[in-house]
């Protein structure tokens, strides 16, 4: 790996944004934290930060490996700085690519595009109206992202930008749901009147910090293994629930590929869907492998202590067993910190913690 000594120095703990208070984006636009997604780090970003500014401030090259929403690569999003985002979701991974590649000479040809998205309405029954229509969405606003969905394809627009109208229909699409979060089950519809309306903002792309990012859709452990970096975020899903099931339909609209949909959440065939090893009991494998493969120098790792809910949102992977792991390839600090959780069916948990735990690599890779 490369000498830190060869390498411009970063600004002690520049950040993009304020941990404490993600930024807002102006009337008309969308931030990306802005959206309804399980285990989202938002809430964390300040102990993060503190975290890297005690262990390592000058980190240049930034990976977050199950980036998810993205907010943490957004936070550390500030030249010279490099980040590098990865998602095995392509719904996730078509809002990083607008979100860490669109520079400013893309800003126009973007929001041209989602502006003239406003005004395109749906002609007549269609996929979307057909499958999610009365379901996770009223008939009419599932009929509207079915016709938005399909103008992007039509337009043959260059891929950053897809990427930011397809970004822009899928936070629409989230903020109109009639669920409680993920989309693995639905509300009922009794008054459409209630139904939160679909509203297509731009996006609030931090476009100068842009110019020396990387996205990618790919399996974060295969991926952890080719790529050389400095800081190594970690944050696997922790329980046994499919993130490619949860968010079966906004996987669904992003790659719009119109698979046949069954069951009573209309669901792709479970093979379609994208599976993690880390929701299986192969996860403390999953992650033994991602971290004895990594060529980074300094690994940062969240997870938590969730064991009261029902079985299947239970942490798989034990505190003492993630240290032991981390311990083979250097030194590992432990942060707990309290982290009050609510879950459905048994309201407040006391007692949650989430973890970071931080290690100075000072081992090679295997």
């Amino acid at each position: 790996m490369s000498s830190q000594s060869s390498r411009t120095r970063v600004p002690r703990m520049a950040l993009c944004a304020d941990p404490a208070c993600p930024d807002a984006a102006p009337p008309g636009y969308y931030s990306l934290h802005m959206r309804r997604y399980l285990g989202c780090k938002t809430r964390l970003l300040a102990k993060i930060a503190e975290v890297v500014a005690a262990q390592c401030p000058e980190a240049r090259r930034i990976i977050d490996i199950f980036a998810g929403t993205g907010v943490v690569g957004h936070l550390f999003n500030t030249p010279p700085r490099e980040i590098v985002v990865n998602d095995f979701l392509a719904s996730n991974a078509m809002i990083l690519q607008a979100w860490f590649c669109a520079v400013p000479e893309d800003r126009g040809e973007i929001e041209e595009a989602i502006g003239a998205l406003c005004g395109v309405e749906a002609s007549g029954p269609n996929y979307y109206g057909e499958n999610y229509g009365g379901r996770f969405f009223t008939e009419d606003v599932a009929r509207r992202i079915g016709a938005l969905r399909d103008a992007i394809d039509a337009w043959n627009l260059r891929p950053v930008v897809k990427a930011a109208a397809v970004a822009s229909v899928l936070y629409a699409a989230d903020a109109a749901a009639v669920t409680c979060g993920h989309f693995d089950a639905f509300r009922p519809i009794d008054d459409e009147r209630s139904v939160r309306r679909f509203v297509v903002r731009l996006p609030h792309i931090p476009y100068r910090a842009n110019g020396n990012n990387l996205v990618f859709c790919r399996d974060g452990n295969e991926l952890a293994g080719e790529i050389e970096g400095d800081l190594l975020y970690v944050d696997p899903p922790y329980n046994r629930r499919q993130y490619g099931t949860l968010y079966h339909v906004l996987e669904n609209i992003a790659l719009n590929t119109k698979p046949a949909l069954a069951g009573k959440t209309r669901k792709m065939p479970p093979d379609a869907r994208p599976r993690s090893e880390y929701c299986t009991g192969r996860a403390a494998a999953a992650m033994r492998d991602l971290v004895a493969g990594c060529r980074v120098r300094h690994l940062l790792v969240s997870y938590n202590n969730m064991n009261s809910g029902v079985g299947n949102s239970n942490a798989l992977i034990p505190l003492e067993a993630l240290e032991a792991m981390l311990s083979l390839r250097g030194t590992v600090t432990t942060y707990r910190i309290p982290f009050p959780s609510f879950t459905a069916r048994r309201g407040l948990l006391d007692g949650h913690e989430e973890y970071l735990l931080y290690c100075r690599v000072t081992r090679p890779p295997r």
